[in-house]
């Protein structure tokens, strides 16, 4: 074959073209010229025989034979980590102060070596930058690196490099001439190099796009010959002259940015060139083709050899056979950027056709048979995975919904995992005794059952079996209690194991790669935090961790150790470490969150500082000094501050915001003066007792005038000790439909609390319905019913769909059910209510279903509300509703029952379970937190009742913790706190996999409920968990959390009492 470039437009007259364009390029070339006179003689000759074909973008001869020989490919088995071992050698080396070891290393790096080495490359520059010395070596260091970054950096390179020309000498500063001083001794007819292209070269925006420039003008090789980017740059790279090293490696590296297949044929056309006449720069091309390709590939010629890429080829026509073999396959290939090279397909499309039929299997009803195909999927090449998954995942239309979720990422993610452990001779096949204890928590229905089997995987389960058993529980996760079983059985194992795990390498790796590959899984389980659990402990080795990080390629750890580092610089990045005498003379423009100054304000500092705060500084510097003597708490500056309080100016904040000086100074003396009150007393607050007059005079006469305020400007007037109820509560009352947000106002802390004749000022001032709800939190409880009175008056001449929605809507605030039910409520008022939603349900408007079940049900509960909770349930069992609204019916009156009406209830279970209603039970735990027991058991549950009439409320919780196996008792049978803060720490688990969001909550508040006898509090939570509702379902998580700080705090202060009692 000959390759002559794609010059020019394809057009019929090739003669005629070819002479054009060659003239075109030759226009400042002799014509005498012997070479010229040949080359324009051989085209004239065979313009017959020449002929452009589109797929190489060249002129070819027709005439010539290209050999298509057969071949073979061979396993190649690729080490990742070799590609980084120099560069990686080298940073050690750096890090010991061996500058001439490591600048060995980065001399001896290849091309890929040094685009797959970027990232620890700029590592050891910046590394060097913070060095001090300036030995010759480390100047050494520094021209090798800049050579290597030169050929592959970024702009980040290019500025890191631009940072270190004072560090090397003059002839070295010029960075990027290296490459062009090597070309001009190469070869002395090369054309002169103007000025303005060694600006181009030395500048630091010397990015691919200008050295593409540069050499394009250089060779005459211009971007719009060409319909393809690649065969740009593969004539370019053909252009390049012999022994010109570094341009090679400059334009072969943009080359490889393109990412098409067809590059690795250019580079083999380069090889060709070497390794025709035995150059040892062939070695350097064909080491990058193999690195770039995931094996060997061995070609058979005519002469009856085979030629392996694998092995040195000396014969020119096996060199021939490669050569022929990438021009006639480099479209087999195709780049994978999760392995980071090229692909055949036509070996991935063999081994696919293995892989989708097990694919398909995932369609089977049968789910044994299902599962096994997902396994088998599991345990493939994940490359092949991912191919089959995207052209088949569409296709999967009756995907057996066991299986784990279809929905998130786990079938690739985790065939990564295995892959990985593969590679790394990790041991991932599930041990006997383990085996058969996962074999029954597959099958385990009891709840009981459950946790014996998740206790007995923790006490087997070593640091070997936790990567098997994560495997196993996201294959598994289609069966609904192993995910949840799976985050209580890997916390508790990684709490034995993680110190471990942290101090050793190749554990560390494992579970930064699980970290990094779980992160993908798109979902919201508990896997997502895997790197919070090592944030959060005592035996992080940053050391460690950064070790490997210059020692791996994988992009799965190399991401965990981002976070992990990115977390670690959080709190540090962009302080400002300053002087106080600089900041007073030049308080910088930044945010007072980022400044750390080296000491607080003296008392000189803030005469500095104030006698130049009128003139001298800016708007915003004066809300900066503000906000740090706020942050700060500096005392002192009070008497400063106060002589602020008449000023008209204002500052701005870091969004150029302008605000009242005054007031601000007056937020920040309020916060300062009684913060000190608190620590001097009664002495300090007379010291500035006028002071606090004036403020809250003017807090007054501000919520008087303002259209809008804040709640703050109302608790501060509150909480005064200059407030007077008398004097001022009309003026807070006038106030409070001001506050914006309007949702605040139930957070106003009125003293005493609204009364309804106050509310009904507060209504008729705003005509705000929206605003009733903020203002039942803060009305007198007492009044409720006389609000409803009020509700009632309000909507009196409204149409019956208005007062209908209205009132359908007030049965969903706890405070109207309270009123509804309670036996003083006024029966007339419960009537009228009970009308007005009857001419809403027989109205001529068209209600939805869900609007008529809903009316329907708050009539019932209205004509229940004067009956007592047997006569309620019998009403609602005998009544001729259909079976549905019965069991709403019940459904709602089971969350306003107290627990010793618990046994009322079950006295009429059989006739509940008789309509399907065993899941009303529930309550029993959603509630009161009773563990689970079968609600379908007669026997158990009159048993139940039996022991919540028989004996105190602990003795019962106490029964039936012990009957689930709940192990939070000493051996004398009474509670041990500290096995019940681990409940509390360790039990409240959400799933491992899966859109998140529930909580396994089925015996912990059974636990807290204990806690509540023996220390006599809540801890101001309601006694139900559901706080007798039934529109949301709560869960222990919050008083857990709430419980675990009091016990920690009350073995503080009891710490000897507590001590004995442990010991």
């Amino acid at each position: 074959m000959l390759s002559l470039a794609a010059y020019g437009p394809k057009t019929p007259n090739i003669q005629e073209n070819i002479a054009r364009n060659i003239l075109f390029d030759l226009q400042d070339s002799l014509f005498n010229n012997q070479e010229v006179k040949a080359s324009l003689t051989y085209y004239y000759r065979h313009a017959e025989q020449i002929q452009y074909y589109d797929l190489w973008q060249s002129f070819v001869r027709n005439d010539l034979e290209i050999p298509n020989n057969s071949y073979a490919i061979l396993d190649q088995e690729i080490e990742e980590q070799a590609f980084i071992r120099k560069a990686s050698r080298a940073y050690h080396a750096v890090i010991k102060g061996k500058y001439s070891t490591a600048e060995q290393q980065v001399s001896k790096m290849g091309l890929l070596e040094t685009i797959r080495s970027k990232r620890i490359l700029n590592d050891i520059l910046q590394t060097c930058l913070a060095s001090n010395k300036k030995s010759a070596q480390l100047r050494k260091l520094l021209f090798a690196l800049v050579q290597k970054l030169i050929l592959v950096g970024d702009q980040k390179s290019f500025q890191t490099i631009e940072s270190i020309r004072h560090k090397l000498t003059r002839g070295e500063s010029i960075l990027t001439r290296i490459c062009v001083a090597i070309d001009q001794k190469s070869n002395s007819n090369l054309k002169i190099i103007t000025r303005e292209q060694i600006g181009i070269l030395s500048n630091i925006q010397f990015t691919n796009h200008k050295k593409l420039q540069w050499y394009s003008d250089l060779y005459h090789i211009h971007r719009h010959y060409f319909s393809h980017e690649v065969d740009f740059l593969g004539k370019m790279l053909s252009a390049v002259p012999k022994k010109h090293f570094q341009s090679e490696d400059m334009i072969t590296n943009i080359l490889l940015d393109t990412k098409d297949p067809k590059a690795l044929y250019y580079i083999a056309s380069k090889w060709y060139v070497y390794a025709k006449q035995n150059d040892p720069r062939a070695d350097h091309y064909m080491s990058l083709i193999t690195g770039l390709i995931d094996h060997h590939v061995q070609v058979n010629s005519k002469d009856g050899l085979a030629y392996g890429s694998n092995r040195p080829i000396t014969k020119l026509t096996g060199k021939k056979a490669m050569l022929a073999y990438w021009l006639n396959n480099f479209q087999h290939y195709e780049w994978n950027a999760d392995i980071n090279r090229y692909i055949n397909k036509n070996i991935l499309k063999e081994d696919q056709n293995q892989l989708v039929q097990l694919y398909k299997n995932l369609n089977k009803d049968n789910y044994k048979y299902a599962l096994k195909s997902y396994n088998r999927l599991v345990h493939s090449d994940p490359i092949l995975v991912a191919e089959v998954d995207k052209k088949y995942s569409k296709k999967l239309l009756n995907y057996n919904s066991k299986l784990p979720s279809r929905k998130y990422k786990y079938l690739i993610q985790l065939a990564k995992l295995v892959s990985y452990c593969k590679s790394n001779q990790i041991n991932i096949s599930i041990r006997g005794p383990v085996k058969q204890l996962l074999s029954e928590l597959l099958t385990a229905n009891d709840i009981g059952e459950i946790l014996t089997l998740e206790n007995a995987l923790v006490e087997k389960m070593t640091i070997s079996d936790i990567t098997s058993f994560e495997i196993w529980s996201i294959v598994n996760s289609g069966i609904d209690h192993i995910p949840f079983s799976a985050t209580r059985i890997t916390n508790l194992v990684y709490e034995k194991h993680l110190k471990d795990i942290l101090s050793d390498e190749e554990q560390l790796k494992l579970y930064l790669k699980k970290s990094g590959l779980f992160k993908k899984f798109g979902d919201h389980g508990s896997n997502k935090y895997y790197l919070n659990r090592i944030l959060n402990s005592n035996f992080i080795n940053y050391k460690l961790v950064e070790s490997i990080r210059t020692t791996i390629i994988d992009r799965d750890i190399l991401e965990s150790i981002e976070y992990l580092q990115r977390d670690k610089t959080n709190n540090t990045t962009n302080q400002y470490i300053i002087p106080v005498d600089d900041f007073i003379k030049h308080p910088p423009r930044v945010n007072n969150s980022n400044i750390q100054l080296k000491s607080k304000f003296t008392k000189r500092d803030l005469e500095k500082i104030f006698d130049r705060f009128k003139d001298e500084y800016n708007a915003y510097q004066k809300y900066l000094i503000l906000q740090i003597i706020n942050k700060e708490q500096i005392f002192d500056a009070i008497p400063f501050l106060i002589r602020l309080l008449d000023s008209q100016e204002v500052v701005k904040d870091n969004n150029g915001i302008e605000i009242n000086l005054n007031e601000f100074v007056e937020s920040i003396l309020n916060i300062l003066i009684g913060n000190q009150r608190i620590k001097t007393g009664s002495k300090f607050f007379s010291k500035y007792e006028l002071i606090f007059k004036r403020i809250f005079s003017d807090k007054i006469d501000f919520i008087s005038q303002a259209s809008e305020i804040g709640i703050d400007d109302i608790q501060i007037i509150i909480e005064s000790p200059f407030y007077n109820a008398e004097a001022h509560r009309k003026i807070i009352i006038n106030s409070i439909p001001k506050i914006t947000p309007l949702r605040n106002i139930m957070h106003v802390n009125l003293k005493p609390m609204l009364s309804i004749e106050e509310a009904e000022k507060i209504y008729t001032q705003t005509q705000s319905l929206r605003l009733i709800d903020y203002l039942i939190p803060i009305l007198n409880g007492q009044d409720k019913d006389k609000l409803i009175e009020l509700l009632i008056q309000i909507y009196k001449n409204k149409d019956n769909k208005e007062k209908g929605i209205f009132f359908n809507r007030l049965f969903k605030q706890r405070w109207f059910l309270d009123c509804i039910n309670a036996s003083e409520t006024d029966g007339e008022m419960k009537i009228e209510i009970q009308w007005i939603l009857t001419e809403y349900l027989e109205g001529h408007h068209i209600l939805s279903a869900f609007e008529e079940e809903q009316t329907i049900l708050n009539i019932i509960q209205l004509e229940l509300s004067s009956k007592n909770l047997d006569e309620k349930i019998q009403a609602i069992l005998k009544s001729f509703v259909d079976d549905d609204i019965k069991m709403k019916s019940l459904e709602s009156l089971v969350t306003t029952l107290k627990y010793e009406e618990i046994p009322v209830l079950l006295n009429f279970h059989e006739d509940i379970r008789n309509l399907n209603g065993i899941e009303v039970f529930s309550f029993i735990n959603n509630d009161f937190g009773i563990p689970w027991i079968s609600y379908d058991d007669l026997v158990q549950m009159e048993q139940l009742g039996k022991d919540i009439n028989e004996h105190r409320p602990e003795e019962v919780y106490m029964k039936y913790l012990k009957l689930l196996g709940v192990d939070v008792f000493d051996q004398d049978g009474t509670l041990d706190i500290i096995k019940a803060m681990n409940i509390l720490e360790d039990d409240l688990v959400r799933p491992f996999v899966g859109p998140g969001g529930e909580v396994r909550d089925i015996y912990v508040y059974g636990v807290i409920k204990l806690l509540e006898f023996q220390y006599k509090t809540r801890l101001g939570f309601h006694e139900k968990l559901n706080e007798s509702q039934s529109f949301y379902k709560y869960t222990s998580v919050k008083r857990a959390h709430a419980w675990i700080d009091y016990l920690k705090k009350y073995q503080e202060t009891n710490a000897s009492s507590y001590l004995s009692k442990v010991e």
